[in-house]
């Protein structure tokens, strides 16, 4: 009994005790609390407002650095402004340059034999003075290929091994009766008939079996026939060959793209020639 009693004597001290350890915990939080808040409160904006004037400010200090000393202003480029690393091998328009004013150029001569005919249009490449004309980028290197030391050879007007040499023409009327023409490379010739004579000269002569080439030219239409390889039938009556082109004196119209020609470069022979009154 006694035992009891003493045992419910010491119960209110335990709480006691207990109550004492909770106001302790208590006034530790408050402290805490206030310690915090007093860190961050006084005079010091919260995180998110601090977060924002500060970018603020940065951006008016970044503006006011701007305004104050701006970079330099980039230079547009232009095409004059771009250096060229390459030229290319070759040049299909001649490039402008200054020419010294002269009096408007000749007519080109007219065709031997065809007063009425010059051959092709003034201002046909043909025609063109390209003494004035910027040098090649690669001219030395033709040039050198060709031979700096060998002579020009000018192959006509003269005999070799019995034949004849040079390219031939000759002259027609508009009363030139056209015949038939059969050719190789049909696809890529101008088809017939071609007012073309029984006895019309061929390259190298009438047994040669070289290019045999057949130009005429009709001094009433002004128009250019020419042919490779070419061969009279019957006579004269008809006439085959490799190939066949005929040229308008008159226009500076080109022959297709790839196509062929009696000098297998889609060009024609005759404005190319020395002709005796040149």
């Amino acid at each position: 009994m006694d035992s009891f009693v003493a045992r419910f004597r010491r119960v209110p001290a335990t709480w006691a005790w207990l109550g004492l350890g909770c106001g302790l915990i208590v006034i530790l939080v408050i402290s805490l609390s206030v310690f915090v808040s007093n860190d961050h409160g006084e005079g010091s904006p919260q995180p998110l407002a601090e977060d924002a004037s500060a970018a603020r400010t940065r951006t008016a200090t970044r503006s006011a650095t701007l305004t104050a000393s701006p970079g330099p202003t980039p230079t547009p480029t232009t095409a004059l402004q771009t250096p060229v690393t390459s030229a290319p091998d070759y040049v299909t328009e001649p490039t402008a340059v200054p020419v010294p004013a002269t009096a408007p150029p000749a007519p080109p001569p007219p065709a031997g034999g065809a007063p009425e005919c010059n051959v092709f249009p003034t201002d046909n490449p043909w025609n063109t003075d390209v003494s004035a004309y910027p040098v090649h980028p690669q001219s030395d290197t033709y040039v050198t290929s060709i031979g700096r030391s060998d002579h020009l050879h000018p192959d006509f007007g003269t005999v070799w091994d019995g034949a004849p040499i040079g390219i031939p023409y000759v002259v027609v009327g508009g009363s030139q009766p056209k015949v038939p023409v059969a050719f190789d490379y049909t696809d890529e010739s101008d088809p017939g008939p071609y007012p073309i004579p029984p006895n019309a000269p061929i390259e190298g002569g009438a047994n040669s079996d070289g290019d045999r080439h057949v130009i005429v030219l009709d001094k009433g239409s002004c128009m250019l026939y020419e042919m490779f390889y070419a061969r009279a039938v019957n006579g004269g009556q008809s006439w085959i060959a490799g190939s066949g082109a005929v040229f308008n004196l008159r226009s500076n119209a080109l022959r297709p793209d790839y196509w062929t020609s009696a000098d297998a470069a889609g060009l024609p022979i005759f404005a190319g020639l020395a002709r005796y009154d040149e």
